[in-house]
């Protein structure tokens, strides 16, 4: 795909709303509590191999902490998910979740002519976000697992992130390669948050797996 770059001033105003959603995220969001899911499948199955059920909380300026609710199915899921959960527990933290932000100090960012949109996924909710968006080219400015090469969705009314989907920029330390990943966002206590994730790969136990997590049930601290 050869990406159409668009007048800067577009680009600018875009880039620059991206920027400012990001940083008042990490300035007024005190912190939250939400229901997350995780399930790993098969290719071609509809039941997954293994689920887990942890209630998260999050904390501005300490980061994340779990509470096991429930799981079940596979051993070697189980491991999965104790190595996704232990990354995303890491990446929470102060000290690393700069570097892991949306914005332009970690990614060039190039709008995508709106008839060159790239095509619905196949591992996720396929459709594309019911709100109107532009759609930019992201890439990393910098190497690290936490970051995505690929596109990002956002609302053309307030500009709030609404989808990514790319392959990680390096192989988190559960996945064997470059996993795709797409994960869905909606607006929540004035933020863009999280509401489905999907990613497809290769992990060290199961081999090639797609990981489900769908988070429900943000409760905002204040």
């Amino acid at each position: 795909m050869t990406p159409m770059r668009l007048p800067a001033e577009s680009k600018g105003d875009i880039v620059n709303h991206i920027n400012q959603g990001e940083e008042d995220r990490e300035a007024h969001l005190a912190g939250y509590t939400v229901t997350e899911v995780y399930q790993m499948y098969k290719p071609g199955d509809d039941a997954p191999m293994g689920e887990r059920t942890v209630t998260t909380t999050y904390i501005r300026g300490k980061g994340k902490t779990y509470v096991e609710q429930s799981r079940y199915g596979s051993f070697l899921a189980q491991k999965a998910f104790d190595r996704i959960l232990k990354g995303e527990e890491t990446l929470s933290k102060p000290e690393n979740r700069k570097a892991a932000l949306l914005n332009s100090d970690n990614y060039s960012m190039v709008l995508v002519d709106e008839g060159k949109d790239p095509q619905p996924s196949y591992i996720c909710n396929g459709d594309r976000p019911l709100t109107k968006t532009r759609v930019l080219e992201i890439k990393p400015r910098h190497p690290g697992p936490e970051l995505v090469e690929g596109f990002l969705w956002v609302d053309v009314q307030n500009y709030r992130i609404v989808r990514i989907r790319g392959k990680f920029s390096e192989s988190p330390s559960f996945w064997v390669g470059r996993p795709v990943i797409e994960r869905d966002y909606t607006e929540g206590n004035g933020f863009a948050m999280a509401i489905s994730s999907c990613s497809v790969s290769n992990t060290w136990f199961t081999g090639k797996h797609t990981v489900q997590i769908t988070y429900k049930d943000y409760q905002y601290l204040h």
